[in-house]
């Protein structure tokens, strides 16, 4: 059943088109990754099929009571309430629904009501009680834990922390947890994975599987889409296409695609320009010009193939001008705190790390663990507060900075390169940005007008030139479509320099990672190869500590059996003595009773007082022996 449909949607932004005849249908289940290059129109597309912006023409239909819930590029909350009570907003009707149930059991617990009164409370207190079992009134805590926990915020105090207090990326990720725990039809999310660190992503993965309801995806996080997408509907040069299956299957249909189009298009040329041929050779002739008009007939019949679109595309190289050492450096015993609320925190300690020439060392990590500060470090605009850096020989240190602190907003494109390369001619300077697509006027927009790709490709520009032969890239990828991206990928390949980099796109790691450096607070862990090579091995390290958990959980239980065993035997001995001593006692009291029955002692005042006397001590004794054998026969059973 169709939860959404796009029909023919146009949109344009003055006399620019953007998005052209488009139609989408999304069905229950459906996992749709969007793709396509930076300004292709995707988040346009996004905000229309939500309702958040108008369509120029064609039609958007939600099917009747279907629930949808969107999350724009970069959105986060604006909140005055903790982040719990923030998530408990999310099952408002169910905190009023608990509450009503609470009153109510508070009315039948007065003894005054009268019979009927408590038989209708009773009633509803029992439909209310169904409704709230029904809709997870039972759960919705522990899904919120859930949620939180897989976003990264399972150590944050989130009953006393307000969201006000978050970053940037906390609020980020925590509109994202309300809409998860919104449980709609259909969720529409545009980059949820800018603020996610790779457990994150990993838990978000296995939550859009598991969702029952459809999920719509913009992302350029390659691995990310294809984990879980069952289609990809590309947006490029203002057209789209669906393609059933992940992201890989899409690369491969797309390429079949194109060949197959580009062969029917020179068979076509081919064809046309024969007729053309024969048409000028036999139109003046006439015995040949009525066949010569039919066959231009024929022609001007034919529907033409659209020629292969040439896209245009990023291609880079980063050269070294200098060769350094084998040892390019030594992180010796680093420690770093900040200030928090008045208080120095603790980030890291301890952290060591020797770096060679030729390494390209991923950094992974939970979210504010360090790995920025750890590469301010070591490109020298942070001091740590213990331990140092030892630097290798004719070292030169190329930094990319993910926020992209280092461009002056105020320049043109052409003026930040010239600025930093003042000896590089107007016409080599626009070379190099031509190779980053900044071509013709585009070199003369301000900084400050540029989009988050846009300026990444600038600083790309400038750490190209400069030819370093130690690069330090801190999130590299973020901002750059998968053009780009791929684009990024080829010329760090082919770099014969020395890398760090921090990224969480897994992709990237696999391709690029010939190390892969797991950070935790006071640690760094080495693994000789990249992102599959780790997940490998700490697959492995779960299996060994597995198997060692159930050796010792055999061994823990062999151990109880043992102690069982000697309970068991120590039991059945003291059972047995007090069955023992249940039937001597029982014995004495049948002889005392005799006694007393006795006329020669019956008329002895002094001795049938001690008889009874000792037949009291006998009972009591009795009973307790009982008691004691009853207990012992349950611990037995």
């Amino acid at each position: 059943m169709a939860v959404l449909q796009a029909l023919h949607i146009n949109k344009s932004y003055g006399i620019t088109p953007i998005l052209t005849n488009l139609s989408l249908q999304v069905h229950d289940e459906d996992k749709i990754g969007i793709v396509g290059p930076n300004g292709a129109g995707k988040s346009t597309f996004l905000k229309i099929l939500a309702g958040r912006e108008l369509q120029d023409q064609g039609d958007i239909i939600v099917t009747r009571d279907k629930q949808l819930c969107y999350l724009a590029q970069d959105s986060g909350l604006d909140s005055e309430r903790t982040v719990w009570d923030e998530m408990l907003s999310v099952f408002a009707s169910l905190h009023s629904i608990e509450q009503e149930i609470r009153r109510l059991e508070i009315h039948m617990g007065v003894a005054s009501s009268p019979q009927e009164t408590l038989e209708a409370i009773m009633e509803q207190y029992s439909i209310l009680q169904e409704r709230f079992e029904r809709e997870g009134g039972y759960k919705f805590a522990a899904d919120i834990r859930n949620v939180l926990a897989g976003l990264g915020f399972g150590s944050m105090n989130y009953k006393e922390h307000l969201v006000k207090r978050c970053s940037g990326g906390q609020k980020t990720r925590l509109a994202l947890a309300k809409i998860l725990l919104s449980n709609p039809d259909l969720i529409l999310l545009d980059e949820p994975t800018n603020y996610l660190d790779i457990d994150a992503l990993s838990w978000l993965e296995q939550f859009i599987k598991d969702f029952e309801g459809a999920v719509l995806v913009v992302s350029h996080d390659r691995y990310f889409l294809d984990t879980f997408v069952t289609a990809i509907y590309e947006i490029d040069q203002h057209v789209g296409t669906r393609y059933e299956g992940n992201y890989s299957f899409y690369l491969s249909t797309k390429e079949q695609r194109l060949i197959e189009h580009e062969k029917r298009y020179v068979q076509q040329q081919q064809e046309i320009a024969k007729a053309e041929d024969f048409i000028q050779r036999n139109i003046v002739r006439a015995t040949t010009s009525s066949r010569a008009q039919s066959r231009r007939k024929q022609l001007e019949k034919i529907e033409r193939i659209e020629a292969p679109k040439q896209q245009s595309k990023t291609f880079f190289t980063f050269q070294t001008k200098k060769r350094t050492g084998n040892l390019v450096l030594d992180l010796q015993c680093l420690e770093m705190q900040f200030e928090e609320n008045g208080q120095q925190r603790k980030l890291f300690q301890n952290l060591s790390l020797q770096v060679e020439r030729g390494d390209r060392i991923g950094i992974i990590g939970p979210n504010g663990i360090g790995k920025s500060t750890l590469l301010k470090i070591i490109a020298g605009r942070l001091t740590p507060v213990a331990g140092n850096v030892q630097y290798g020989s004719n070292l030169l240190i190329g930094y990319y900075d993910q926020e992209q602190a280092d461009l002056t907003l105020t320049n043109t494109i052409f003026d930040e390169v010239h600025n930093d390369f003042p000896n590089m001619t107007k016409t080599e300077i626009r070379s190099a940005l031509a190779q980053f697509l900044f071509t013709g006027d585009e070199v003369e927009k301000k900084i400050v007008s540029l989009s988050g790709g846009e300026k990444a490709r600038v600083t790309l520009t400038k750490l190209m030139l400069a030819q370093d032969n130690l690069l330090l890239l801190d999130e590299p990828t973020n901002h750059l479509d998968i053009q780009a991206k791929e684009a990024l990928e080829s010329a760090l390949t082919a770099y014969d320099g020395t890398m760090l980099f921090i990224s969480h796109d897994r992709y990237f790691l696999n391709t690029i990672a010939n190390k892969i450096v797991h950070f935790s607070q006071d640690q760094l862990t080495v693994y000789l190869g990249n992102y599959d090579y780790y997940l490998e091995k700490i697959q492995e390290k779960d299996l060994v500590i597995q198997r060692e958990d159930s050796v010792a959980e055999q061994k823990e239980t062999h151990e109880e059996m043992k102690r069982r065993r000697n309970t068991e035997k120590q039991l059945t001995k003291q059972y047995e003595k007090v069955e023992a001593d249940i039937q001597q006692t029982e014995e004495e009291i049948a002889n005392l009773e005799n006694e007393l029955c006795n006329p020669e002692i019956f008329d002895d005042h002094e001795k049938v007082t001690i008889l009874n006397q000792k037949l009291t001590e006998k009972q009591q004794q009795l009973n307790q022996l009982l008691e004691k054998w009853e207990l012992l026969a349950n611990e037995l059973q």
